[in-house]
């Protein structure tokens, strides 16, 4: 049961601890063959184990100290009735649970537990879990089996993550639903704040991800570097309607027009809360000076990074100029304009 609820490494310690209490070296050798790396031979011990040694488990599990009536319960417990006299024991050759002759040098794969990856993930994924950030990077190939553990895990009482970053992952149907799912409903889920960097979302899987807004736990959220058109940011708007949470935006890189930024302004001005926003690398131009200085005037943000679009100096000039009396915002990006 052990070994089918926890994997390898808690079945292992069972045997060992029910080899020391049965003193049984029959059933000691069988039990160490179900934890060997060949599958042939642990399904060869574990079909032993069950049809040999099935009525036999019960009755030398039982403690020697126990009294008659005790040992009676034990019986009506576990079912069956203690044998008159034991069975007799033939020794098992160790041949018999031999794995296979391999036909190639290549080493064994290693154990897998029931999520289907190995037992060695599973203790980084611990580890990873641990931490307050997870980060899944461009080297990282997150397949489906990973992805579920994940998910499975992420709000468990262990889990201590509050930031995920997601950079250069694919997102196959279902995948979207699923992170939504878990830590997208209000009340549901410990994640803080969330990234989508590069990941090439479409426009359906946008419309997701953006409902990640609707919970109030998450104070951070980052679509950069994915190609945004008006459905996409106008899911993001109607993510944000009611939002007295969110404190950090990151629309970079996204090509965002005029007219989207303009959207997303109307909408940024209810947010009370929000303290930085990251719109570099777009398409941004000098028509938005009033709006971006009507938007400083009302909202209580700190920090705004308009790097790398298409302001001009004698714009930028302006917006230096109109900020004179602004005493919230501390620090203001306006480095690689594309235009003189």
């Amino acid at each position: 049961r052990l070994f089918a609820r926890h994997g390898v490494q808690q079945g292992a310690a069972a045997a060992e601890l029910l080899h020391k209490r049965t003193l049984d070296d029959e059933l000691a050798q069988v039990l160490s063959a179900c934890f060997q790396r060949d599958v042939h031979t642990r399904r060869q011990a574990l079909d032993t184990l069950q049809g040999k040694f099935a009525t036999r488990a019960p009755d030398m599990m039982k403690p020697a100290t126990l009294s008659r009536a005790s040992g009676q319960r034990h019986m009506a417990q576990y079912g069956g009735a203690p044998a008159a006299s034991p069975p007799k024991r033939t020794p098992m050759s160790p041949a018999q649970f031999s794995p296979p002759p391999r036909s190639d040098p290549s080493p064994a794969k290693p154990q897998r537990a029931d999520s289907g990856i190995s037992v060695e993930e599973q203790r980084q994924w611990s580890t990873h879990l641990s931490g307050r950030s997870v980060e899944f990077g461009m080297q990282v190939v997150l397949s489906e089996r990973r992805f579920t553990h994940f998910v499975d895990n992420l709000n468990s009482r262990e889990c201590q993550v509050r930031s995920v970053n997601f950079v250069a992952q694919s997102f196959p149907s279902g995948r979207c639903d699923a992170i939504l799912s878990c830590m997208g409903s209000e009340g549901v889920g410990k994640i803080e704040h969330v990234s989508f960097r590069s990941c090439n979302l479409t426009g359906e899987q946008v419309r997701v991800v953006a409902g990640l807004l609707k919970n109030p736990r998450v104070t951070a959220f980052e679509l950069s570097e994915n190609s945004l058109d008006d459905n996409c940011m106008r899911s993001i708007t109607l993510g944000l309607e009611g939002n007295t949470t969110i404190q950090r935006l990151s629309l970079c890189d996204v090509g965002m027009s005029d007219d989207m930024f303009l959207r997303l302004l109307k909408q940024l001005e209810k947010c009370q809360s929000l303290q930085e926003l990251r719109v570099e690398k777009n398409k941004l131009g000098d028509k938005l000076l009033k709006p971006i200085l009507a938007f400083l005037q009302k909202s209580c943000i700190q920090k705004l990074s308009l790097s790398g679009n298409e302001f001009t100096v004698k714009i930028l000039e302006k917006l230096v100029a109109g900020l004179k009396k602004n005493r919230r915002l501390l620090y203001l990006g306006i480095a690689d304009m594309s235009v003189p």
